[in-house]
């Protein structure tokens, strides 16, 4: 065969573009790829079936169908945060694409206050067309009178569970995904910071008649949503704070102090490093979860100067 053919024919063969590497890829393109705020706002704009809000899907929670042959009866479960058994004796996904939803637990609160735009969007909520109809017997979904506490108690759990986990890395093999900080102070000298964690003093009331009379007292908690400003030779970023007393409530702060020692010696802690990212980006999304309009400003806390237990 004419050797000329294949080189001609291949003239016009589109191959597949050969990806950048990390080291021809510019500045401004690797900074984004390793900002999980840039990746979550990245994802696939998504519309709520509720307030018809299009939003990057990381703003939405995904409810799938189950079934409890027990009660004959198909429930709305959130898949994408549902870690434990949510009562249903057996859970079987029903096909569909599913029913996706704003985070927010003010809008799931809304289904149910009287006078509400939202009040009794529950019974609409994920209308099933023909053909999932058909797939279910003919029986709409029910919705939880509950949910909105309970997508949030999935997901303090699943924080939760994550924090412990690291936790544990580091008090068994010296892994510093999670570690304690002193002060405010002692975070602005560190590097790779990915986010603040406020976990708060635990006393007890002799050492809390100690510190009341201490040269250094304890620093308040830092502000509902609040950021701290970094900055060194290279660079300026800012990273957030949570306030897990806050977030998580007292009853999960007190079963992290209660499973792990590095929790209870300590009141300021920083996560850092790729496998926290997936656990940093639960962080927001609770915080989005939690939020109500009136929290719709960050506040800078102050650097404390003293150090802290």
């Amino acid at each position: 065969m004419d050797p000329s053919f294949h080189e001609i024919r291949g003239q016009y063969t589109t191959r597949p573009k050969e990806r950048a590497s990390r080291s021809s890829r510019k500045e401004p393109e690797l900074d984004l790829s390793r900002n999980i705020y840039a990746r979550a706002l990245a994802t696939p704009p998504r519309a709520c079936a509720t307030t018809r809000t299009v939003l990057p899907n990381f703003f939405l929670v995904k409810f799938k169908t189950v079934k409890d042959p027990e009660q004959d009866k198909n429930w709305f479960v959130p898949t994408e945060v549902s870690l434990t058994s949510d009562g249903l004796r057996v859970q079987e996904e029903m096909p569909g694409p599913g029913s996706l939803a704003l985070c927010r637990q003010e809008l799931f609160r809304e289904f149910s206050v009287a006078g509400s735009k939202y009040h009794g969007a529950d019974k609409t909520f994920g209308k099933l067309r023909q053909t999932r109809r058909q797939a279910t017997g003919g029986k709409n979904p029910l919705w939880r009178e509950d949910m909105d506490s309970y997508i949030l108690t999935l997901l303090r759990g699943h924080i939760t569970q994550c924090l412990v986990r690291f936790a544990g890395m580091f008090e068994t093999a010296g892994r510093k995904y999670i570690s304690k900080s002193d002060s405010w102070e002692d975070i602005k000298q560190r590097t790779s910071i990915g986010c603040v964690l406020y976990l708060g003093p635990k006393l007890d009331q002799a050492e809390q008649d100690i510190h009341e009379s201490a040269s250094r007292p304890l620093p308040p908690p830092p502000g509902r949503l609040s950021i701290m400003d970094l900055k060194d030779d290279k660079m300026e970023t800012k990273v957030p704070i949570h306030d897990l007393q806050v977030l998580l409530g007292q009853e999960n702060v007190a079963r992290l102090r209660d499973r792990k020692a590095l929790f209870r010696d300590g009141a300021i802690f920083v996560l850092a490093g790729k496998r926290t990212e997936d656990l940093q980006m639960q962080l927001w999304r609770l915080q989005g979860y939690m939020a109500t309009q009136e929290l719709d400003n960050p506040k800078k806390p102050e650097a404390a100067q003293q150090a802290l237990p």
